[in-house]
């Protein structure tokens, strides 16, 4: 949160509340629509892979841990 507030790289937060509030299933579900990510859909089962800007796969944490998957 430090880097993001000091402008060192681009990170969009997302509060217990709004997560509350989507009451998704997936994480996909909770960034789509999000200002800095897109979901694309990939592999013939279509598993859901976010995106940041200029395509590049997203990191994705929680609570401070890399979510892979």
């Amino acid at each position: 949160m430090d880097r993001v507030q000091r402008g060192a790289i681009v990170g969009e937060f997302i509060s217990p509340e709004e997560l509350d509030a989507r009451n998704a299933l997936k994480v996909s579900d909770v960034l789509r629509g999000r200002r800095l990510a897109s979901i694309s859909y990939v592999g013939a089962n279509r598993q859901a892979v976010i995106l940041g800007r200029g395509g590049c796969v997203m990191t994705v944490l929680l609570d401070g841990s890399r979510l892979n998957n």
